[in-house]
C-alpha cells in the first residue's frame, strides 16, 4: 500500500489520481479556491490531479504560500504605500496578514500535514537536491514536469519566503528528454533561494496542532484513526492498477473513462447545448467519528460528498510570460 505522503514524496500521480476520485473532482474544484485558483479554469474531472487547469506561477506560489502561513491565504501586493514629495503619505497598503482569520483558507491541520510531508519531498523525495544545497530543515517543495518536458516547475518555501519557478518556451516544445522540475526548474530555484536565504535563521517546526494522531510516522486527523483510509491502492499485484489505467473498475468492470471536455454552449441553447459532464466514480468515503477540535473550522466549510453504494505570498515568484497551463506540482 502507497500512503499519500509517500505518492507526493516520490512523485507517483497514481495516487494523487485515486485519491480525486474518492472525494470526487467535483469537491476537488470547489476547494481548490481556497487557494486563489480560478474555478472555471480547472475542469471537474480527474485529470484535474494531474494539472488539467491553468495558473500563472504567481498563482501557483500565492498557493503555496498557505502552507508555508499555517494555512492562512495572503493576497501578493506590489506596491506598499506611496508619498508625495514632502514625505506625506498619500497611499498605505493595508494587506490581510497569516494569523488574520480572515484569511484562513485551510484546517490547520490540513496545512501542518501538507508542511510536514513537503519538507519530506526536499529531503529524501524528487526535491532532495534542496536540503543538500541549503542544509536547512525548515524547507518544503514540490517537483512538476509535463509530458516530454515541456514545462518544469519547482516551487519551495519557508515559513518566511515562497518561490515559485517555471521554466518552457513562448511557443510551447519540449526543453529535452532528459528535463524535469528537479533538474533546471530545482536549480534556478536554488539560485535565488540561497542568497535569499543567507542570513536568515532556520525557523523551528510549528507545534503540532490538536486534532491530529500519529501512527507509524503517518498523521491522521482524530475524527479518521488509522484503519479508516481513503483511496487506498494495492500495488502488490498489479490488478488494481492494470483495471484503472484501462478505464474500469476492479470490483465490477464499470467503465471509469474520463470523456473530453464538452465544447461551448451553442448561441441560444437548444440542440446544441453541451452534454452533461460525466460524473466521478468515488470510492467510500468513511464517516466522521467525532467532531473536530474546536476552532479547527473555522472557515466556511464545504461539504464533503457521500455516497450510498460504493470512490502557492508572493515573494521571489519567477514568472514565465502570461497564463501558463498548471501542471502536476
Amino acid at each position: 500500500m502507497m500512503t499519500l505522503r509517500q505518492g507526493l514524496v516520490r512523485s507517483k500521480n497514481m495516487v494523487s489520481i485515486r485519491i480525486l476520485q474518492a472525494i470526487t473532482p467535483q469537491y476537488a474544484q470547489d476547494y481548490l479556491t481556497r487557494f486563489g485558483f480560478d474555478k472555471a479554469r480547472w475542469p471537474a474531472v480527474l485529470p484535474l490531479a494531474l494539472g488539467a487547469g491553468g495558473a500563472t506561477p504567481l498563482q501557483v506560489v500565492n498557493a503555496y504560500s498557505v502552507f508555508a502561513n499555517g494555512g492562512y491565504r495572503v493576497t501578493p501586493y506590489l506596491i506598499d504605500r506611496v508619498t508625495d514629495r514632502s514625505g506625506n503619505v498619500l497611499m498605505q497598503a493595508q494587506p490581510v496578514v497569516a494569523g488574520d482569520e480572515q484569511a484562513r483558507a485551510i484546517d490547520p491541520r490540513t496545512a501542518w500535514v501538507m508542511d510536514d510531508i513537503l519538507r519530506d519531498v526536499t529531503v529524501s523525495g524528487t526535491g532532495a537536491r534542496a536540503h543538500q544545497v541549503l542544509k536547512r530543515n525548515d524547507v518544503g517543495g514540490k517537483t512538476g514536469t509535463t509530458n516530454e518536458a515541456v514545462d518544469v516547475w519547482f516551487s519551495g518555501f519557508t515559513p518566511k519566503l515562497a518561490t515559485t519557478v517555471w521554466m518552457g518556451f513562448d511557443q510551447p516544445r519540449s526543453l529535452g528528454t532528459n528535463e524535469f522540475g528537479s533538474g533546471l526548474a530545482l536549480t534556478t530555484w536554488l539560485d535565488y533561494m540561497q542568497p535569499a536565504l543567507k542570513g536568515m535563521p532556520e525557523s523551528k517546526p510549528a507545534p503540532r496542532p490538536d486534532g491530529l494522531l500519529v501512527d507509524n510516522g503517518e498523521y491522521y486527523f482524530s475524527e479518521f484513526p488509522p484503519g479508516q483510509a481513503v483511496a487506498s491502492l494495492d500495488l502488490s499485484s498489479g490488478d488494481e492498477l492494470t483495471d484503472f489505467l484501462n478505464n474500469r473498475r476492479s470490483t465490477d468492470g464499470v467503465d471509469t473513462s474520463v470523456k473530453p471536455l464538452p465544447p461551448p454552449p451553442a448561441p441560444g441553447g437548444g440542440a446544441d447545448a453541451p452534454i452533461q459532464m460525466p460524473q466521478a466514480l468515488p470510492i467510500p468515503v468513511p464517516q466522521a467519528r467525532s467532531a473536530p477540535p474546536a476552532g479547527a473550522a473555522s472557515f466556511p466549510p464545504i461539504p464533503v460528498p457521500r455516497v450510498d453504494a460504493e470512490a502557492p505570498a508572493q515573494a521571489g515568484a519567477v514568472s514565465g510570460p502570461g497564463a501558463l497551463p498548471a501542471r502536476p506540482l
